[in-house]
Formats: C-alpha cells, structure tokens, sequence
C-alpha cells in the first residue's frame, strides 16, 4: 500500500484541488493557504489544503 505524501509540490497542489491554473493557486495562497518555506523549497500540506477549502465552504 503506497502512502499519500502529506507535502505537495505547487503542481501536486493544484492537482489535488483539481485546478489548472497557477494563477488560482497563488490566488488562494493570497487569501491565506500556508505554504511551508525551508529555503527555496516550498511545499503546501494536504492539511492546509482541507483546512483553506473548509473555510470557504459556502
């Protein structure tokens, strides 16, 4: 059984919220997504993702 990595690239992200464009993402990311930054590497948990999408459930 392959364990989903809780640590997403931008492009991971964006596949996992099912959107096409990086514009969105950054959009979110405006709106208050955390992005984790150690140095030049930045990822986004499946965490925060759950958590931003649950906040802006209308």
């Amino acid at each position: 059984m392959q364990q989903q990595n809780q640590w997403l690239t931008y492009k991971q992200a964006m596949e996992y919220l099912q959107i096409k464009s990086y514009t969105t993402l950054y959009k979110f990311i405006a709106n208050g997504l955390k992005v984790t930054e150690i140095g030049k590497v930045k990822r986004i948990s499946t965490t925060a993702l759950d958590e931003f999408m649950n906040a802006h459930t209308i």
